[in-house]
């Protein structure tokens, strides 16, 4: 058993440095498609704008008729993240805008 330590050592620190150097990439926010986003309608109301997007991100304190969701992008390792944004404005219980500037590049 003595003979094979050096191995079962050196075996264990590689595995263990393998899992170390990859890092799975973050997604953050909510998961919003392409697709997703175009399926909302003006004249929505707020519980069918929640079951096609789920709960916004960011929901202004000041305002409850506006709504934000941030979701941020990584295709690839190398690629550069992207932040896509999208408002939705609502009066009386409805949609009234949707506001989706293109996808920002971080740097």
């Amino acid at each position: 058993m003595r003979r094979y330590a050096p191995f079962l050592i050196i075996w264990t620190l590689a595995s263990v440095g393998c899992a170390l150097s990859y890092i799975p990439p973050v997604h953050q926010g909510n998961f919003l498609s392409t697709q997703m986003i175009h399926k909302v309608r003006i004249g929505m109301t707020e519980s069918q704008v929640v079951y096609l997007l789920g709960t916004p991100a960011l929901k202004n304190p000041f305002s409850r008729t506006s709504w934000t969701y941030v979701f941020y992008r990584k295709a690839s390792h190398l690629s550069r993240a992207r932040i896509v944004h999208l408002r939705i404005i609502f009066s009386h219980g409805r949609v009234t805008r949707i506001i989706h500037p293109p996808a920002r590049k971080l740097s």
